[in-house]
């Protein structure tokens, strides 16, 4: 029996250390792929964090036709998009004058005066 089987069979069986078997096989590797996905480690750990919760809470949705890894970073890639959509846009404090300027409307004094 492979690692990753034994892992799974222990999810599915509850084992009480499955889950860090798990961790200690694929967290790594996961978090790396996190962080390049996110551009910033701690949305990188919540990624990672929350996808292995899942995966243990789903997994006996896992038929093996993949690797672990290949299921584990498919839940990864959608806790990444969750976690990216719900970022709110943010200005680089030294980007914001130059947008402050763009938004700004060009008035002239002329048009200032006829107010």
């Amino acid at each position: 029996m492979t690692d990753d089987t034994a892992i799974v069979e222990g999810l599915r069986q509850n084992e009480p250390d499955a889950a860090r078997r798990l961790v200690d096989a694929h967290g790594r590797r996961l978090l790396r792929s996190a962080v390049l996905l996110c551009g910033n480690e701690p949305d990188a750990q919540d990624a990672v964090q929350e996808t292995l919760i899942t995966a243990v809470k789903v997994i006996a949705r896992f038929r093996g036709s993949s690797a672990l890894y290949t299921w584990l970073h498919g839940i990864l890639i959608n806790v990444v998009r969750h976690i990216v959509r719900g970022r709110k846009p943010t200005i680089a404090l030294d980007e914001a004058p130059e947008q402050a300027d763009s938004r700004t409307p060009d008035i002239r004094r002329s048009q200032l005066s006829a107010l």
